[in-house]
């Protein structure tokens, strides 16, 4: 995938978007949580399912959730990357290092499905 310049400009894209975002999202729960004197950081949030925490941000949103959503996107960045990795070495017809990257996000998801 060296020639590869558009897949490794998506990898690029994917990873700076992701961490950009994830930096935001944790910097404004971060900023409401000091502009809310009241406001406790409630971290059961960080142990919701991910479609639970995305809702209660739009929902009732509160610094913790948008901390929670930025970690949870920090985490997710990478596992996108793999799958970007993937389609461009499909595309690029490297189908070993295509498997290779499918197995290795195969063997992550798995680990995260199984709880450990």
């Amino acid at each position: 995938m060296s020639d590869n310049v558009p897949a490794q400009r998506a990898i690029v894209t994917v990873l700076g978007w992701g961490a950009s975002l994830a930096t935001l999202l944790m910097a404004g729960g971060i900023l409401l949580l000091l502009l809310s004197p009241g406001e406790a950081v409630d971290f059961r949030y960080s142990f919701q399912q991910p479609e639970t925490l995305i809702r209660d941000l739009f929902v009732h949103p509160s610094p913790s959730s948008y901390a929670s959503v930025g970690l949870l996107l920090l985490v997710i960045t990478p596992l996108a990357r793999l799958v970007v990795t993937a389609v461009g070495f499909g595309r690029a017809g490297d189908w070993k290092y295509a498997g290779i990257s499918v197995a290795v996000l195969m063997v992550i998801l798995l680990g995260i499905a199984l709880g450990g």
